[in-house]
């Protein structure tokens, strides 16, 4: 698969959007909850959108179940709305702030289970400023025991090598957003293996610039997962 080739599939998918995820995985169907917070974050209502989160939670639901099926769907019509100009990059960042808000309060009332012994790593390549489902991935493996390190937005490949070299987690989960960002991807895995050779963690990619099977083996990466959901299944 040429780059050319690459970038074309994951525009197409990007545009089109939906709610089935890459490879035919079929996405977590919305909770009740869902469209409240969807309004919530169209009338900046910051209490309103923890609400919903904590009301799921308090009905059974887990904090990965109840991000993935409230948060992810309401921002994805969140950036569907910015797509065709009903709102502004103004309100959508600021329906972006009122999610991590939300995640923050209900992260609160998540129940963990005992460590592990294992190590995690969450980064999103470098150019990639959209980390709200690494954030709920991150949140979703130290739900189920394992020790945590969320590097955010944007890591430089060499300061990402050389925090994975310190640590040596046993996977490192990295997040692409644009289909540029998978050549970025696949420079920082190539290095990645060439540097620490069989210290090399597993590598998970995701996010939505990530379209197809062949692109996961493209870059390099040693798995995949849709969301956070289907990320834990695998474990």
């Amino acid at each position: 698969m040429s780059d050319e080739t690459l970038f074309s599939d994951a525009r197409d998918a990007l545009r089109v959007g939906g709610a089935v995820a890459r490879y035919g995985v079929q996405r977590p169907a919305p909770l009740a909850q869902a469209p409240q917070y969807h309004n919530a974050l169209l009338n900046s209502d910051r209490r309103g959108a923890a609400a919903s989160l904590t009301d799921a939670m308090d009905a059974g639901q887990s904090l990965t179940s109840a991000c993935v099926q409230i948060v992810q769907p309401a921002m994805y019509q969140i950036g569907n709305l910015w797509q065709d100009g009903s709102i502004t990059v103004s309100q959508e960042h600021l329906a972006t702030a009122i999610s991590e808000s939300a995640m923050a309060v209900a992260y609160t009332r998540a129940e963990f289970l005992p460590s592990i012994g294992q190590t995690a790593m969450f980064a999103c390549v470098e150019g990639n400023y959209h980390n709200l489902g690494l954030r709920m991935l991150s949140d979703a493996f130290e739900t189920c025991g394992w020790d945590v390190v969320y590097l955010g937005a944007s890591v430089p490949s060499h300061d990402l090598l050389a925090e994975v070299d310190r640590r040596r987690p046993a996977l490192l989960a990295l997040s692409v957003a644009l289909p540029q960002q998978l050549v970025v991807a696949r420079a920082t895995i190539e290095k990645l293996h060439a540097e620490l050779g069989q210290a090399c963690p597993t590598i998970w990619i995701g996010g939505l610039g990530v379209q197809s099977e062949a692109q996961v083996r493209l870059v390099g990466a040693d798995g995949w997962a849709s969301d956070a959901v289907h990320a834990l299944k695998q474990l």
